[in-house]
């Protein structure tokens, strides 16, 4: 299976699905990047929810408007 495959809904890429995909390795990205730079960032918190309940929200989303 091709991972693009993943990504898509009715052979066509899903927006939704992307920016979701894109949100969560932002996150892995960022989160590994303060890690290995030891760097303390005081709004991390709201960071790690904005972009994982993000992407979360974004798929329920998703979900409601295509069963309409």
């Amino acid at each position: 299976m091709n991972l693009i495959e993943i990504l898509k809904e009715n052979d066509k890429l899903s927006l939704t699905r992307v920016l979701s995909v894109l949100s969560f390795i932002f996150f892995i990205v960022v989160s590994i990047y303060l890690l290995v730079t030891n760097r303390p960032w005081i709004h991390y918190e709201t960071f790690a929810y904005i972009t994982c309940g993000g992407a979360l929200g974004t798929q329920i989303a998703n979900k409601v408007s295509n069963n309409k």
